[in-house]
């Protein structure tokens, strides 16, 4: 009789995961095509892709070669740039996965070309370290670009 109690309860159990799975997979199909026939998209796939001061400059100036770090979303506006180096969680993850401190990750990579808002860049003093060290110069407030690649005129 407990047996047949326990199986009753896991039968139950196996029937509410596959109701919420089914459940989440109606919802999903719902939204999706509520997106096409509305003609929206979907939010990962509405970042703004607008041409800023300091994308246009890298554009201009920086060879294609070049390390770029900069913030993940910066990627699809300097997409041809195939040594852009993604700045945010993923960097923490990566030093943690090589089981290397931020110094020897910054030495490492040895970005020429950092974009990242200046205010972030004040909250990573070994960031602001290495920035001092290899002799950047600031074209503008949030943009770093190594000595050798500013266009002298």
């Amino acid at each position: 009789m407990i047996d047949d109690l326990i199986n009753r309860i896991n039968s139950e159990k196996k029937n509410s995961v596959k109701n919420l799975l089914l459940l989440g997979s109606l919802f999903w199909l719902c939204l999706n095509l509520t997106f096409f026939v509305t003609g929206r998209i979907p939010y990962e796939s509405a970042y703004p892709i607008q041409k800023t001061e300091e994308v246009m400059f890298i554009a201009e100036n920086i060879p294609k070669e070049t390390v770029i770090m900069s913030y993940e979303i910066y990627f699809y506006m300097l997409k041809e740039y195939r040594n852009f180096m993604g700045y945010g969680t993923n960097l923490d993850y990566g030093i943690t996965l090589r089981n290397e401190n931020r110094a020897n990750f910054f030495d490492r990579i040895n970005p020429r070309v950092i974009y990242l808002y200046h205010k972030n860049v004040e909250k990573d003093p070994i960031l602001q370290q290495f920035i001092e060290d290899r002799d950047f110069i600031q074209v503008t407030s949030d943009l770093w670009v190594g000595q050798e690649l500013v266009p002298t005129e």
